[in-house]
């Protein structure tokens, strides 16, 4: 009897050994298959992304051919709207770009800081934030990026030969004077490879993934932060808006 007793025992608690271990092995299963889906649904993303990114070259080549059918007719315009700004003082040959420092009080600074404080709401150099603190400009740089230039200009001729073509206005396709707010440490991405939508969403994605830019500097500090120094950063921006209601 007492050794019925003790297989017994032993039986419960192989049993219980075995459920254990079929506990584990289920996890792990479900493990797996959450590792597994999590990878097909990562891939997913990955080929639609790179899909649209497709679409978009197929659509950049095709206005690019449209450009060169006007390029062809028309060289001479076409040469001047794909050169940089007069006010750019860098080499076309300079890799990457550079931000230049505007002299205080100088026309192009006197522009710039006139866009910024009308956009801000204020009536004088003498900037004041929502809680009432005092805020100056410190400095305005100029983003001079000629190989970026060239993308912008050859892409914005584009839009308004095809426009010609379709029998549409273009005078608004070009928006000078836009802002964008954003973090300090995305300032030198931008000045090397320009706006991208991967730098973006710790702010805002209301419209979801892209580039985000405002018609005043009030509505994009909201979306700058300030760096150690407690200086916040803002670009204003040529965009090409193409049609919009």
């Amino acid at each position: 009897m007492r050794k019925s007793v003790l297989v017994e025992a032993k039986k419960a608690e192989l049993e219980r050994r075995q459920n254990e271990l079929d506990a584990r092995e289920a996890d792990q299963r479900r493990a797996r298959a959450k590792h597994e889906a999590d990878q097909r649904n990562r891939k997913q993303r990955f080929d639609q992304e790179n899909e649209a990114l497709a679409r978009q070259q197929r659509a950049i080549a095709s206005d690019k051919a449209n450009l060169d059918r006007l390029l062809a007719s028309d060289a001479a315009i076409m040469a001047k709207a794909l050169s940089p700004p007069d006010r750019w003082t860098s080499h076309p040959d300079l890799a990457g770009g550079q931000a230049v420092p505007l002299q205080a009080g100088s026309p192009e600074w006197s522009e710039v800081e006139g866009r910024f404080i009308a956009g801000l709401g204020a009536t004088s150099s003498g900037l004041r934030d929502r809680s009432g603190d005092l805020r100056n400009i410190v400095a305005i740089k100029r983003i001079e990026n000629h190989r970026l230039w060239k993308s912008y200009a050859t892409y914005r001729e584009a839009l308004k030969a095809r426009a010609v073509e379709e029998g549409r206005a273009h005078d608004r396709y070009e928006q000078v004077g836009m802002f964008h707010g954003t973090s300090p440490a995305v300032i030198p991405k931008v000045v090397s490879q320009g706006f991208n939508r991967i730098f973006n969403g710790a702010n805002a994605v209301v419209y979801g993934k892209g580039v985000y830019f405002a018609l005043s500097s009030n509505y994009s500090d909201s979306y700058a932060h300030a760096d150690a120094q407690g200086v916040k950063h803002m670009f204003i921006c040529r965009v090409v808006v193409g049609e919009f209601c």
